[in-house]
């Protein structure tokens, strides 16, 4: 008898714990584009997914079993009293409510994860950023996190970017740049089109070439004099062509906006 309570014990220990189902609601725009707001709900749900600690709820079944049910929403649902609501029609543990907002040049991203049961907030996530909303894309892993609740300790290392000089020996730009992380080029390819081109800029020095001509970080590089850039390595091959004194015009990507900038190289210091 014993020996039969051990194995039924064993067996309901070895069970694996259920993992909670998610649904995201429609993230609130504020003073950005709505249409660009849903990509980064459909970005944040990826995320999620990454996290390997909960389950995610595919938006058009939510929208299905939502139009099915007679539920009328409009626009997005922030109060928790709506998030119980929807989450109880979804049959969902959790839901993520939140907002996506510009002033100026920065941009906010608040998150929210709310107990269908409880009604209880289980997990926040506030952050700004500087630039347009790929910036926004950027932080979405680490956001993540935070609603699942992963503390740092359990957080993997991220892997080192790939960082090179802008410039060779001969001249100098003063800026860093690195390859977009697979999720933000997929956000890029859907809001700008860009396809695999460009870099980003991910540090400019004060009082550098790069930064008195105009470069910012989180700039996609695209051209370079007129030609495409495909990656750090003919981009650095590109600028050690140039001797100091030489003007090298970039178009760059900057939220929203093309621009053309003018660079005269530098001496390395």
């Amino acid at each position: 008898m014993n020996l039969i309570l051990l194995a039924l014990l064993t067996v309901q220990s070895a069970a694996p714990a259920k993992v909670p189902l998610v649904a995201i609601t429609r993230l609130h725009a504020i003073k950005v584009d709505s249409a660009e707001v849903d990509v980064i709900g459909e970005s944040l749900a990826s995320a999620l997914v990454s996290t390997g600690k909960v389950r995610v709820m595919e938006r058009s079944q939510m929208n299905q079993i939502l139009t099915e049910q007679g539920f009328q929403q409009s626009g997005a649902c922030e109060g928790g009293d709506c998030a119980v609501q929807v989450g109880k029609l979804l049959g969902v543990d959790r839901l993520v409510v939140g907002s996506v907002g510009r002033v100026g040049e920065t941009c906010a991203l608040n998150l929210r994860t709310v107990d269908v049961t409880t009604g209880e907030v289980v997990g926040i996530s506030s952050r700004t950023v500087q630039g347009g909303l790929e910036a926004v894309i950027r932080i979405l892993p680490e956001a993540a996190k935070e609603l699942v609740g992963i503390p740092p300790a359990e957080q993997p290392a991220p892997p080192m970017p790939v960082t090179v000089p802008a410039g060779p020996a001969k001249s100098y730009f003063g800026f860093r740049f690195i390859r977009p992380g697979a999720l933000l080029q997929q956000t890029l390819n859907s809001l700008h089109q860009t396809g695999d081109t460009g870099v980003l800029v991910s540090v400019v020095v004060r009082d550098s070439p790069a930064a008195k001509g105009g470069l910012r970080v989180d700039d996609l590089v695209l051209e370079v004099d007129g030609t495409p850039i495909r990656g750090i390595e003919q981009l650095q091959a590109l600028l050690a062509n140039h001797q100091p004194g030489d003007n090298v015009v970039f178009q760059v990507q900057r939220g929203r906006k093309l621009l053309s900038l003018n660079l005269v190289a530098g001496n390395r210091p």
